[in-house]
């Protein structure tokens, strides 16, 4: 079976400067990975090449067999991309539901039911649906953020530190949702520090130090290892 999303020995960063280097990795429909490191570990690099943010130097980049490389961040996101980036980035003066409205490619029909969709995914922002995002919560915000990626129905969800800033509940709470969306058949690319939040929800993982994979495996395996702390931060 083809892999939604399939990293091949990819070597990224801006201005031809490699911040991450032979890096492979897949993700099939319906399974959540985790891609776990430190603060400068690589994580963000890798999620902004697979996106097309920041340009690969080698390597390949396929979403159900489909090469990447070369097309744009609007390409690959109508190719079935969907990318939720650190720090929320919601349109703070537009609404919940007009946030969520204009990242659909879907006709007017097709993009209400998306919408609903969403909001049963994240109850609290359908109880805001005509709220500005800027008066949510940061909590509140994520939801959103993470809502108004599946809007353009993603075949793979690329999710950069969301747990960032957030209470230990509110963690637990949003990470939780991300087994309904692979359940619903998408794959997700999970990129956190948060170590055991992402392995409670992930399939499983693989750990960036340096720019470089350091371990990957089964997540429940991962979770065991008495020196998968030492790993993450390089020692």
């Amino acid at each position: 079976m083809t892999a939604a999303l399939e990293v091949r020995d990819l070597t990224a960063g801006p201005g031809g400067m490699p911040l991450i280097a032979g890096v492979s990795l897949e993700a099939a429909a319906g399974e959540v990975v985790a891609v776990l490191g430190a603060n400068g570990a690589g994580k963000s690099t890798l999620l902004g090449a697979i996106m097309g943010e920041i340009p690969a130097i080698s390597g390949a980049i396929l979403s159900d067999g489909r090469d990447l490389n070369g097309r744009t961040p609007r390409a690959r996101a109508r190719l079935g991309l969907g990318y939720c980036p650190s720090g929320r980035r919601v349109f703070p003066g537009m609404s919940v539901a007009d946030n969520l409205d204009v990242a659909s490619f879907a006709p007017a029909g097709r993009r209400r039911r998306l919408r609903e969709e969403a909001m049963a995914l994240f109850p609290q922002l359908a109880a805001h649906s005509r709220t500005a995002a800027w008066r949510l919560s940061g909590g509140q915000q994520q939801m959103l953020a993470i809502a108004r990626a599946l809007m353009a129905e993603p075949r793979v969800l690329l999710l950069d530190e969301p747990s960032l800033g957030l209470a230990p509940a509110l963690i637990d709470e949003v990470l939780a949702k991300l087994r309904a969306v692979a359940g619903a058949g998408t794959a997700v690319l999970l990129a956190e520090q948060n170590i055991g939040a992402a392995l409670a929800v992930a399939d499983r993982a693989v750990v960036l130090t340096r720019g470089r994979i350091a371990a990957a495996g089964d997540a429940a395996a991962l979770r065991r290892a008495a020196d998968l702390s030492r790993i993450v931060m390089g020692l």
